[in-house]
């Protein structure tokens, strides 16, 4: 932190305030504030940066979207979600317009966002940014990838906190087909879609399929912790 500060202070009286050298230097503030969870300080840096990036680049550049994302990061550690949304939403638009629609750029913005907007309140929003956010990683790797999973698990577990529990379990059954293909019936990730299979039917009043559910994860579970002893 000293250091970073002194070497701030320095570049500042080399090159005066503004100046593009400055930038890694308010970034690296920026990072040993957040690191230590001092999200207004770590925020204070990151503003700053963002503004010489914006005087120096121009709005719209591939470049602002690290610091965006940043700045989105820390806002949503402090429980800012509006803030968060605004910062996010600006990544997502300058990544459409320098990769395209369908990249793994987006999709993840995507992700991060409808994640905020559910910690906002906002499920409808959440809910259709996560299903662009699928049909997008679709296109780039096809119906029955692993990478399509999260989005299948994303959409469960909303759609399960909203007593949709029918429509929860057949997302998870799809993730839970997709993974036994692509990883094999023993792996980790299926006893996890057992798991949230379970837990689904038991919100749903079928203890009976919960229990069932629950007893295949944990034999995968012991069969994995047998194989690491």
């Amino acid at each position: 932190m000293a250091y970073h500060t002194k070497a701030l202070k320095n570049a500042k009286e080399a090159y005066g305030d503004g100046h593009p050298s400055l930038l890694v230097h308010f970034f690296n503030l920026g990072e040993d504030w957040h690191g230590r969870g001092r999200y207004r300080e770590a925020i204070r840096y990151y503003e700053q940066a963002l503004e010489i990036e914006r005087s120096a680049y121009g709005e719209g550049q591939p470049s602002l979207v690290f610091y965006l994302n940043n700045l989105a990061e820390a806002w949503r550690a402090l429980g800012n979600t509006t803030k968060a949304i605004t910062y996010y939403e600006e990544a997502l638009e300058i990544d459409k317009k320098a990769f395209g629609e369908v990249n793994e750029r987006v999709a993840k913005k995507m992700n991060s966002l409808a994640d905020t907007w559910r910690a906002n309140g906002n499920f409808s929003k959440a809910i259709d940014l996560y299903n662009q956010a699928m049909k997008i990683n679709k296109k780039l790797y096809g119906q029955d990838h692993p990478e399509i999973t999260q989005g299948l698990n994303n959409l469960g577990e909303l759609l399960l906190s909203v007593g949709q529990y029918k429509e929860a379990i057949n997302f998870y059954e799809q993730a839970l087909e997709i993974d036994k293909k692509a990883n094999g019936q023993e792996h980790a990730t299926v006893a996890r879609d057992l798991n949230h299979l379970a837990e689904a039917w038991l919100a749903l009043g079928d203890n009976q399929k919960a229990l069932s559910y629950f007893e295949q994860a944990e034999r995968l579970m012991l069969k994995e912790l047998g194989k690491e002893r």
